[in-house]
C-alpha cells in the first residue's frame, strides 16, 4: 500500500531529524524534516479529485470559485464555509490554478502544525512517534474532512501550551480554529477538565468530573437546538443541519474503528497505573478518554454530529498517549508496551481503512504520479 510506504518514509525521517536534532547536526535535520513534512503532503496533493469525498464536495469546488473572484470580499459572499479556510483558498488561487497545489497546502499545514505541536514536547517524547500516530490515526481521515482536521493541527498545538500551564498561548492559538471549523468550540471544554484535575483537592476533582461531564453531555444531547439556534442567528452555515440530525439506531455513524481505538487506551492506562510505572497527568488523561468513550456511545442516537466530536479528544492522544509511555526524562517505561503500541496502530489503520473500505481514501488513484 502506497499509504504505509509514505508513512514507513516520512516516520524513519522524523526519526533522523530527532537525532541529528540531539547532536546539533543541522545539515541532517532540516534535510530529514522537509522531506518527512514533504512526503505525505505530496501523496495527498497529486491524488485524483475521487480521492476523499469532499475533494468533490466543497475542496475543488471552493477552489474554483476563489480563482474566479477578484476580491476575499467576493468569495466570501459566493461561499458560506468558515472564513479562515475561504482566506487559505483564496491566496492559494492567487498563487497559482493548479488543484494539486491547493491540495497540497492544506495538508502541508496540517502536518506542519501537527510537528510543531509534537516538537514542542520534543524533550520528553519521541517526535517520531507521535508522527506515527498522526499518521495511522488520521492521515486518510484528512483526505476527506480537512477543514475539521485544519481545526485539530490548531487544537492540538494549543493542546502542548496547555499542557505546560501556558493558558492565554493556548487560548490565542486556539482562535484559528474556530475560523476552519466551527465545531471545534467543542474542544473549549479541555480547559474547565484540565483546571479541575489540577486541583489538589481530590474531592473537588471527583465533584468536578461529575458535574463537568454531565453539563458536556447535556450540551451534546440538545447539539439539534443548539445548532438551530446558532444558524437561526447567522453564526453557522445551513449545512451544518445536516450533523444534527436524529437519524436512529439503523443510519447511525457509529465510530467503532475510534471506540477500540479508545478502549485500547484505557486498557493501557489502567495497565501502566496498576504497574505504578507513570503517574503524570493520568487523571487529565483518563477524562478525555473516558470523554471519547462516552461520546461514541451518544453517536449511536445523535447521527454524526457527536462522532465528528469524537475527534476533538481523541486527536489530543498525538501526544498523551506517548506521554504515558515516556517518562520526564524521556526513557521508554517498557520496550513491549511500545511495540505493542505500533503494532495496535498498523492493525487500526488497516482495520479502519482497509478492512472498512474507508472510500474517502481508496482506491489511492493519482493520474500525476501514474498510480491507478
Amino acid at each position: 500500500m502506497i499509504y504505509l510506504v509514505i508513512f514507513g518514509l516520512s516516520t524513519f525521517c522524523f526519526y533522523l531529524a530527532e537525532k541529528a536534532l540531539s547532536v546539533k547536526l543541522w545539515m541532517v535535520y532540516i534535510p530529514s524534516v522537509l522531506v518527512a513534512l514533504l512526503l505525505p503532503s505530496i501523496l495527498a496533493g497529486c491524488r485524483d479529485l475521487t480521492v476523499g469525498g469532499d475533494t468533490l464536495g466543497y475542496m475543488e469546488p471552493t477552489f474554483r470559485i476563489a480563482l474566479s473572484c477578484d476580491s476575499f470580499a467576493t468569495l466570501c459572499d459566493r461561499s458560506r464555509l468558515e472564513p479562515l479556510y475561504l482566506l487559505l483558498s483564496y491566496g492559494i488561487a492567487q498563487c497559482t490554478d493548479d488543484v494539486a497545489w491547493f491540495l497540497f497546502f492544506q495538508h502541508l499545514i496540517i502536518i506542519l502544525i501537527v510537528y510543531l505541536s509534537v516538537y514542542r514536547w520534543r524533550n520528553r517524547v519521541p517526535t517520531y512517534f507521535c508522527m506515527l500516530i498522526f499518521f495511522c490515526l488520521s492521515y486518510c481521515w484528512a483526505l476527506n474532512i480537512v477543514r475539521q482536521m485544519l481545526a485539530l493541527s490548531f487544537c492540538l498545538l494549543s493542546f502542548s501550551y496547555l499542557l505546560k500551564y501556558q493558558m492565554l498561548r493556548s487560548l490565542f492559538v486556539f482562535l484559528p480554529a474556530l475560523g476552519f471549523h466551527a465545531t471545534s468550540f467543542i474542544y473549549l471544554i479541555i480547559y474547565p477538565i484540565f483546571y479541575i484535575v489540577n486541583n489538589k483537592n481530590t474531592r473537588i476533582i471527583r465533584i468536578g468530573e461529575i458535574v463537568g461531564l454531565s453539563v458536556f453531555f447535556l450540551i451534546i444531547l440538545n447539539i439539534e437546538n443548539l445548532l438551530t439556534l446558532l444558524i437561526s442567528i447567522d453564526l453557522l452555515p445551513e449545512h451544518f443541519m445536516i450533523y444534527s440530525l436524529s437519524t436512529g439506531l439503523e443510519a447511525t455513524d457509529f465510530p467503532s474503528g475510534r471506540f477500540f481505538y479508545c478502549l485500547f487506551m484505557f486498557a493501557l492506562l489502567w495497565y501502566i497505573r496498576r504497574k505504578n510505572y507513570n503517574k503524570d497527568m493520568f487523571i487529565l488523561f483518563e477524562c478525555l478518554i473516558l470523554s471519547c468513550l462516552a461520546l461514541c456511545f451518544l453517536s449511536l442516537f445523535i447521527g454524526a454530529t457527536v462522532s465528528r466530536c469524537v475527534w476533538y479528544f481523541l486527536f489530543l492522544s498525538i501526544i498523551f498517549l506517548p506521554m504515558m509511555l515516556y517518562n520526564k526524562r524521556k526513557r521508554c517505561i517498557s520496550y513491549n508496551l511500545n511495540y505493542v503500541c505500533v503494532i495496535f496502530l498498523l492493525f487500526y489503520w488497516f482495520g479502519s481503512v482497509v478492512l472498512n473500505k474507508f472510500t474517502a481514501a481508496l482506491p489511492y488513484t493519482s493520474e500525476l504520479l501514474d498510480i491507478n
